[in-house]
């Protein structure tokens, strides 16, 4: 069995990447105190590594006990790795109790990306944002 887990003494927030099994559990309070240690371990993973047979990956969130913005950027932003490293699109279940934060963090993410991709050369270069001098 591949597996790979990542958790800090005293922490709260954890996951677990099972190749084998097709599977990232994640646990704990997903939230803005845990983003840092987590975005660099999540980071550190070799998602190109050996993969188990069917190429899949589920992120299980079954074990979260708190999830905030931060945390659920972070769990967008690791399916989209996964995504991007060839495994087939990676679910995301059992977020109830947490769902609403993370469609809300979704959706703004979806509509941030529409609107990055109408303006490639970012805010900061629109004339209309500006004070004039």
């Amino acid at each position: 069995m591949t597996s790979i887990e990542a958790a800090a003494d005293g922490a709260e927030a954890w996951f677990t990447l099972d190749r084998d099994d097709g599977r990232l559990a994640v646990g704990g309070d997903w939230t803005i105190g845990e983003s840092a240690r987590l975005d660099r371990e999540l980071n550190a993973l070799d998602l190109h590594g050996q993969r188990g047979a069917q190429g899949t990956i589920a992120i299980d969130a079954s074990k979260l006990s708190r999830l905030d913005s931060a945390g659920a950027w972070l769990l967008l932003r690791t399916a989209a790795a996964l995504e991007a490293a060839s495994y087939r699109p990676a679910s995301i279940n059992d977020l109830i109790p947490n769902q609403l934060t993370f469609r809300c963090v979704k959706d703004t993410s979806v509509k941030l990306i529409k609107l990055d991709a109408l303006n490639p050369h970012g805010v900061a270069n629109s004339k209309s944002h500006h004070p004039k001098g």
